[in-house]
């Protein structure tokens, strides 16, 4: 019997009869990828970060901060789906790669768009710019490459891109401009400085709750 393939029985009469009913092949299935809820919420992140980067070209600071926040919920919110569904390895695998990119344009390049819609355009900016989704990918490249599926570590490597959802949203709120622009240029240090960043339960409800907190002032603004 071969190694991933499910057996079911069957009675035909007298003996029992047992079958076995092969997976669908990838390179059989009508598209790539795989669908499952955690990869749908990981879209809906991605299309509400595209949401921001639209409304910033039409300098609507507002929805475009609320939706920047709702990505960094949904970011949130897709792990710890895909912990509690039965995925196969493959299925694994993918996921992370699927949530990995979906955060370079989510976390990397949105909260740049939305820092030049603001007005910081300056030559020098560009290296800020730069340096912070250089720093990004690289983040997001580590995490990649030791990322083990159903290996749960109680620490990141670096500052997660996904704090960028709720640090942003009240340097704006709160601050200015340029203190928008230093905050990426210390997020991005602080996301390829190797320290540990412990994973507090705590933030499982402190996170959510700041997210949501935000988001109600930013549509009461």
């Amino acid at each position: 019997m071969g190694t991933g393939s499910s057996t079911t029985c069957a009675t035909v009469g007298n003996p029992t009869i047992k079958m076995d009913v092969e997976p669908l092949a990838p390179e059989k299935r009508p598209f790539l990828g795989y669908e499952n809820l955690a990869n749908s919420i990981t879209m809906l992140g991605l299309f509400f970060a595209l949401a921001s980067c639209y409304f910033a070209g039409y300098r609507n600071l507002r929805l475009s901060i609320i939706c920047l926040i709702v990505s960094g919920i949904c970011d949130m919110s897709d792990g710890a789906v895909a912990r509690m569904i039965n995925r196969t390895t493959e299925e694994k695998k993918f996921g992370i790669q699927l949530d990995t990119i979906a955060d370079v344009i989510s976390f990397g390049v949105t909260p740049v768009i939305i820092m030049f819609s603001l007005g910081a355009r300056a030559w020098y900016v560009l290296i800020v710019y730069a340096f912070y989704v250089t720093c990004a990918v690289i983040r997001l490249a580590h995490f990649n490459t030791s990322a083990v599926p159903d290996v749960h570590k109680p620490y990141y490597r670096g500052l997660p891109v996904t704090n960028v959802a709720w640090i942003l949203p009240a340097i704006t709120l709160f601050g200015s401009v340029p203190a928008g622009v230093v905050t990426l240029a210390v997020l991005g240090f602080f996301f390829v400085l190797n320290i540990k960043v412990p994973k507090l339960r705590i933030t499982v409800i402190l996170g959510p709750v700041l997210m949501i907190s935000l988001l109600l002032l930013w549509w009461l603004r």
